[in-house]
């Protein structure tokens, strides 16, 4: 079973992967740079709820988005 840092770390890979900086996910995510790039390095263990939700949303969007139609 994975753990909750290793979905987020996940997810925002799959947004890099999409074109999506750093940086640019923490803003969208309305998280604070660092708190973002410790969120990609898997170092936050009990993310909040609400942070949890920002980010399944995002990659929700930018997934869809880049879908093919």
């Amino acid at each position: 079973m994975r753990t909750n840092s290793e979905i987020f770390a996940a997810m925002i890979a799959g947004l890099q992967a999409h074109g999506l900086s750093i940086p640019d996910i923490a803003r969208r995510i309305r998280v604070s740079r660092c708190h973002g790039y410790r969120l990609a390095a898997g170092e936050v263990r009990r993310p909040s709820y609400e942070t949890f939700q920002r980010i399944e949303r995002l990659h929700a969007q930018v997934i869809k988005a880049a879908r093919p139609k």
